[in-house]
């Protein structure tokens, strides 16, 4: 297993600050990154999020209003974006019915023709097609030079890679925002977005999200957390009528779990996280990660913690002992 599910939903739920808060990474002309937590002696060109956030949300201005001068400017059903926090990128999408139809149209015909074996009905394609954003028609990859300059040093420190470094001045970046940051940053520019979605003809169950690449945690991450911290539920349900049908089918798992001991949810669980995306116990099928199966043990509480104890004691797996110390510690702080 991996501790990441848990590490990144952790920080997107508020349960944990970023990691490297104090510290920073100085970045410099000769190649060399610099980790350190007093930067009294260097010069150069700090780097905060929120600068991050303001060029971003202003990328996105520039993408709607670019947008909403053309005939597609009509029945727009989604805005996204699209983020990369381990490489430091930004893709906006944005689809209109119109397209989203031609696209399942050229799918469905695609397939009668090349593979009609596989009997695949306008609908399903129609779901396939409606959220996937590699299939839109409308992408902004057109970074402006001052945010491209950042994520270009952003990408250096984030794959420890000095090497790689091409800038003329240093560049001083606080530590933490290479802790999953962007996707705080990408949420908040969603948020400062709200009024400026005005100047796109939208359909009623418009929705605007961020999104994650695939090395990050992809559409697990994205279905799992990130789109229900962007868009409320019931409007969710509405543009996504299928997320809804998991989500029920979940309900139906969690309740048949609490009908166990408390001991044997806390073994269940457990093995939901440990088990990985294939095993038995896997939320994967609900288009969830292991990081609700986590946000389940905290409902059980202090009850459990005699357990989250006796397991520590002898767990050699780092994975694991990182989640059974968060579950300590933040069953801990619940009141």
């Amino acid at each position: 297993m991996s501790s990441y599910d848990i590490h990144i939903g952790r920080l997107i739920n508020g349960r944990r600050g970023y990691d490297g808060q104090g510290r920073f990474w100085v970045c410099l002309p000769d190649q060399q990154i610099v980790e350190t937590d007093d930067i009294v002696n260097y010069r150069g060109r700090f780097v905060s999020s929120k600068e991050i956030e303001d060029l971003l949300y202003h990328f996105c201005l520039d993408c709607i209003r670019e947008f909403s001068e053309t005939e597609n400017n009509r029945d727009v059903y989604t805005f996204s974006i699209y983020t990369d926090a381990t490489h430091g990128g930004f893709i906006v999408y944005m689809n209109n019915l119109a397209e989203l139809h031609k696209s399942v149209q050229a799918a469905y015909d695609k397939s009668r023709s090349n593979y009609p074996e596989r009997n695949r009905t306008m609908e399903q394609i129609y779901h396939d097609y409606q959220f996937s954003e590699g299939d839109y028609s409308f992408m902004y990859d057109g970074i402006p030079e001052p945010l491209e300059n950042i994520l270009n040093v952003y990408y250096c420190v984030s794959l420890e890679q000095p090497y790689n470094l091409r800038i003329d001045t240093p560049y001083i970046f606080d530590k933490s925002i290479v802790d999953s940051q962007l996707y705080m940053i990408a949420m908040e520019v969603i948020r400062r977005l709200q009024d400026d979605f005005q100047g796109l003809n939208r359909t009623d169950n418009f929705i605007a999200y961020v999104s994650s690449a695939d090395g990050d945690g992809g559409d697990y991450l994205t279905l799992g957390s990130l789109i229900r911290k962007c868009v409320p539920t019931d409007r969710l349900y509405e543009a996504m009528p299928l997320l809804k049908e998991k989500d029920d089918a979940l309900k139906q798992r969690i309740d048949s779990v609490k009908e166990k001991s408390i001991e044997e949810q806390y073994q269940y669980w457990m093995s939901s996280i440990s088990g990985g995306e294939f095993s038995d116990f896997s939320l994967f099928p609900f288009w969830r990660t292991g990081y609700q199966a986590y946000e389940l043990l905290l409902e059980l509480g202090h009850s459990i913690l005699p357990a989250v104890t006796e397991q520590l004691k002898t767990e050699e797996d780092p994975d694991i002992r990182y989640v059974l110390e968060a579950l300590y510690e933040d069953i801990r702080s619940q009141s």
